[in-house]
């Protein structure tokens, strides 16, 4: 009924996002930066359904103009760190997790994704040093405990990894593949009695791949 405005297709493309239309969501996108080229919102939310729909490369392009327009701005860097990761390109995510982090030191979700990356790219020091400063700034996450047991157990810490899963189980109990991983650390270290108890609560709770090491290690 009124005249063409873009923040009317921008709320249209966000309510069309939230309902997963994310094609139609985009096509919303369109007309808005049709009308207006310079918010850089609009970019960046296009590019999250470019995401959604798993066309990183294109999202890349979005997140890239979001940052021309508004470089101060950590989540942008954030999300174009995530459609790098999805690409395998974890040096570029690294870039850009370590100017979201230059830009908001404080923020643990992307501590824990910095230390993702590092993970991957077998720098198991530099992540267990972000999924620690992590747990520093959200100590009742139990993810950022799983991932720097993980790390821990590339170091050949398994005491350390030991205790992070033991947090975590704290924290969230009702996973039974932290029991499962914690279960197969303790007979790496030799105590096959306390880690078949962990397989064996992991089968209980329905963790598929339990019964083969019972089977293997627990008498």
């Amino acid at each position: 009924i009124g005249p063409a405005d873009a923040d009317k297709y921008y709320n249209c493309g966000v309510a069309k996002a939230a309902l997963g239309e994310y094609v139609s969501a985009i096509d919303d996108y369109n007309r808005a930066l049709e009308l207006d080229k310079k918010d850089p919102s609009l970019y960046n939310f296009r590019a999250i359904a470019y995401d959604q729909l798993s066309n990183f490369q294109l999202a890349i392009v979005d997140y890239t103009e979001a940052i021309k327009l508004a470089p101060q701005n950590p989540d942008y860097y954030e999300n174009r760190a995530i459609s790098k990761t999805s690409l395998n390109d974890f040096k570029g995510a690294l870039e850009d997790y370590n100017k979201a982090i230059e830009l908001s030191p404080d923020d643990a979700a992307t501590r824990n994704l910095r230390g993702v990356v590092r993970f991957n790219l077998q720098d198991f020091e530099g992540a267990i040093a972000d999924y620690t400063k992590a747990i520093e700034l959200d100590e009742e996450n139990p993810t950022y405990y799983d991932n720097r047991a993980l790390a821990r157990e590339q170091k050949q810490d398994f005491a350390g990894a030991v205790e992070d899963y033991s947090v975590s189980i704290d924290l969230f109990p009702s996973d039974p593949e932290t029991y499962l991983e914690r279960g197969k650390i303790k007979i790496r270290m030799n105590n096959n009695y306390d880690g078949c108890l962990d397989l064996k609560r992991a089968d209980e709770m329905g963790s598929p791949d339990s019964k083969g090491l019972i089977k293997k290690y627990c008498k």
